[in-house]
């Protein structure tokens, strides 16, 4: 793990220095300058965090359907032990 986080560090530190041109951002009416390698990293941070996020509601959604699925089940099994004791019973009453 230590191994791969020097990697990426390295590749993030050469990607930064032959990346450093400055560039003009535009954002709608707002206008700023700033590194290339900057617009870069935001950019990926940003779909990251989008990613997580929507990772983290379908993680949660999937959660709820499961939970919802097992008490399904549970109710089902207590119906098929009720069903199967009444076939059991010896049947009474019948002439």
């Amino acid at each position: 793990m230590l191994i791969t986080a020097l990697v990426l560090a390295t590749l993030v530190a050469l990607f930064a220095v032959q990346n450093a041109a400055n560039v003009t951002v535009r954002i709608a009416v707002w206008s700023f300058e700033t590194s290339l390698v900057m617009v870069v990293l935001v950019s990926v941070t940003l779909g990251a965090a989008t990613a997580l996020l929507w990772s983290l509601v379908k993680g949660w959604t999937h959660r709820h359907l499961l939970h919802e699925e097992r008490e399904r089940v549970r109710a089902l099994e207590a119906e098929l032990r009720i069903c199967r004791d009444r076939l059991r019973q010896p049947e009474t009453g019948h002439a």
